[in-house]
């Protein structure tokens, strides 16, 4: 039996899908749901709430922007890619930068009087230049990846008095640069 976001992705496409061989089952490790068909797998992962069917050549994926198909070595352009897979649609010059092409690290963190500010790089891995507008956001996980509560406020607070937001280039494997204030 199917239920919730596989029942969803079934009901969409329940052709390619095809009926189920066993019940849905957790992976103890990452906390992925996972459940074998008659035409492939069923997958949701925890990390980012993603829901995805493959047939082991191509998948689709239920995102934001509804039912999208794309093959194994491909990424949509909203969807984390740390494998540097190949982006769909093409990223085009001066695009928003988009998730599929960015690489996200830490840098320093400071500590102290019960506030944590953190130096993050957002680094364009594509060979084409890409832009931001506004600010990024952020959402707090526990140690099982669960959402914490969190407020986010741009641009106001620790490092500045309310900055418009900006419009920021960024060249082809450079970088943009931010600082999240926790306290």
């Amino acid at each position: 039996m199917f239920v919730l976001g596989f029942a969803t992705l079934h009901d969409l496409i329940p052709e390619v899908v095809g009926d189920c061989v066993d019940d849905e089952y957790h992976d103890p490790r990452t906390g992925d749901a996972l459940q074998q068909t008659t035409n492939g797998l069923l997958v949701w992962r925890k990390s980012d709430s993603w829901t995805a069917f493959t047939d082991g050549s191509q998948s689709w994926v239920n995102g934001p922007l509804g039912l999208q198909q794309r093959q194994n070595d491909q990424r949509l352009w909203w969807e984390a890619n740390p494998d540097g897979l190949a982006i769909i649609p093409t990223p085009e010059p001066g695009e928003r930068c988009h998730t599929a092409g960015l690489a996200l690290s830490l840098g320093r963190v400071d500590v102290g009087a019960g506030n944590l500010v953190g130096n993050f790089r957002f680094t364009n891995t594509l060979g084409v230049d890409c832009t931001f507008l506004g600010y990024p956001g952020a959402q707090l996980l526990d140690q099982a990846n669960n959402p914490v509560p969190t407020t986010v406020v741009r641009g106001g607070g620790y490092f500045a008095n309310n900055p418009p937001p900006s419009t920021v280039h960024v060249p082809p494997h450079a970088a943009a640069l931010f600082r999240i204030h926790q306290s």
